[in-house]
């Protein structure tokens, strides 16, 4: 009996274990997602042809961003997430992670890549945010966003998109990268990135949990590409 309860306190020991070593492990691949937000922007702002308007990043309220091969979802090599942030006061929240599913962009586009940043642009494009297994097709209207060589010197608030899209791509120009796309909050991966079970969208991007420092990396990047020249 004494060999039986220490075998059985062994494997809960290990089973713990193993539990926060793949806790950590999203942790850091979570990290990943936000320092490659980073370098993305930072890549495409470096074109001025194809530049985000700081008029249009200025005025967001909201964004989004996530990495897609062949309709499915990735951080690094195999993952299903993407994170937003919502415009807290005249900062950002930290962010949160959401998994995206689509049920007619992987038919369409194969085994072609993208990496796409959304920007809300109002309360209609925030929905997306708000509830699971939206389709963001039926709730808010999408486009490829204006670029910095373009028209964006013709945009105003009354005039906006609900969401803009900027995003590289083989085989799909932007306004597609939204077309039967749905989002769900991450429970597991937001719980675990902020080591606090319970956490539901709203309390982070109410800003009850400290921002990361990937994520201020990428605020960082977002405020300079927001300055106008």
């Amino acid at each position: 009996m004494k060999k039986l309860r220490t075998f059985l306190t062994a494997l809960v020991a290990l089973s713990l274990t193993l539990s926060f070593a793949r806790a950590e492990e999203s942790v850091a691949e979570l990290n990943e997602l936000l320092n490659a937000a980073t370098g993305w922007l930072q890549n495409y702002q470096a074109d001025p042809q194809q530049a985000i308007p700081d008029v249009i990043i200025q005025n967001a309220e909201g964004v989004m961003y996530y990495k897609m091969v062949g309709g499915s979802f990735i951080i690094g090599a195999q993952s299903g997430e993407g994170f937003a942030m919502v415009r807290d006061g005249d900062g950002w929240s930290p962010p949160a992670f959401y998994s995206l599913s689509s049920g007619s962009f992987g038919a369409q586009v194969g085994g072609s890549e993208q990496t796409v940043m959304l920007f809300f642009m109002n309360k209609e494009g925030l929905k997306v945010l708000s509830k699971d297994g939206i389709d963001w097709a039926g709730t808010a209207r999408a486009t490829g966003g204006p670029s910095s060589a373009g028209d964006a010197q013709n945009w105003s608030k009354s005039n906006s998109a609900d969401i803009y899209v900027y995003s590289t791509s083989s085989g799909l120009e932007a306004s597609a990268a939204v077309k039967g796309i749905n989002s769900e909050y991450d429970v597991e991966s937001n719980n675990n990135y902020y080591k606090t079970d319970g956490l539901g969208r709203q309390s982070i991007f109410g800003g009850s949990v400290a921002m990361p420092a990937a994520g201020k990396a990428f605020v960082e990047a977002l405020n300079r590409f927001a300055e106008s020249d």
